[in-house]
């Protein structure tokens, strides 16, 4: 299990991204996962599950302190040796941590059907396996079913001389409504949920630098409670195309003026 941090979250006008990187540039380096990508940033592509009723939905909606989400992620483009994370995030108000195992993306539907995801889980460390157990726990108890595929492109920093500062920029927020865990890595129908937008999220653990402080406060940027999955929800819902595709019936929240 992750290290409890922090996480805050901020919205990021997509014209400023540029300067707001070269300004914090002298106190971090970048993810290395990122490094050898095309414009130092990578994909981050997530299959979200919810019950019938969307209960994750409507739990961050109603602003439920102690929550989680569940979900299967991948990076990047799909090759043969691709791995996937079979993830919860928990969050009670701004803490968050994860239990995550890793599984070759080639057994995830074997994940599910067998419902025994302890046999796929890569190398034999018991708290993934544990992990494993407790995310398929997790879809078992609740009925849970694919909601939605969301999609965006992440820059990711690290503080130079605090490695449990992280920074990332996600853009280009994109979904659609009822995957099959084979459409993960789909690039098509995607429906664009945050036009000219970005979300700055920052994870630390302690203390909040002076430095960077003072960079949210040059380039005025707000503090919400920014959700991916709510945001992407209302997008689809008010998309003539979901519409029409669906039976999606949810209620607007109050995030859904930023998409």
């Amino acid at each position: 299990m992750n290290k409890l941090r922090f996480e805050y979250k901020y919205l990021m006008p997509n014209h400023l991204i540029a300067a707001f990187v070269k300004s914090i540039i002298p106190y971090v380096q970048y993810d290395k996962f990122a490094l050898n990508q095309e414009n130092k940033e990578y994909t981050v592509r997530s299959i979200y599950f919810d019950s019938h009723n969307y209960e994750a939905y409507h739990e961050k909606v109603e602003g439920i302190k102690d929550r989680k989400k569940i979900r299967v992620r991948v990076y990047n483009n799909r090759d043969t040796d691709a791995i996937a994370f079979l993830e919860i995030k928990r969050k009670y108000e701004n803490h968050i941590f994860k239990n995550r195992a890793k599984v070759p993306f080639n057994n995830i539907e074997d994940v599910f059907s067998t419902n025994d995801p302890a046999r796929f889980v890569v190398g034999a460390d018991s708290e993934e396996i544990d992990n494993a157990a407790m995310f398929m726990f997790n879809i078992n108890k609740k009925n849970m079913k694919p909601v939605a595929l969301i999609t965006y492109d992440r820059l990711a920093f690290f503080a130079k001389f605090n490695s449990m500062l992280r920074i990332t920029i996600d853009q280009n927020l994109r979904a659609m409504i009822s995957p099959n865990l084979s459409d993960i890595y789909e690039n098509r129908n995607l429906f664009p949920c945050f036009l000219n937008k970005s979300i700055l999220e920052i994870k630390f653990q302690h203390g909040f630098p002076n430095w960077l402080t003072k960079k949210i406060q040059l380039f005025r940027l707000n503090r919400y409670a920014l959700s991916k999955y709510t945001i992407c929800l209302d997008s689809l819902k008010n998309s003539n195309q979901a519409i029409h595709q669906t039976q999606l019936t949810l209620p607007i929240s109050k995030y859904s003026n930023y998409a």
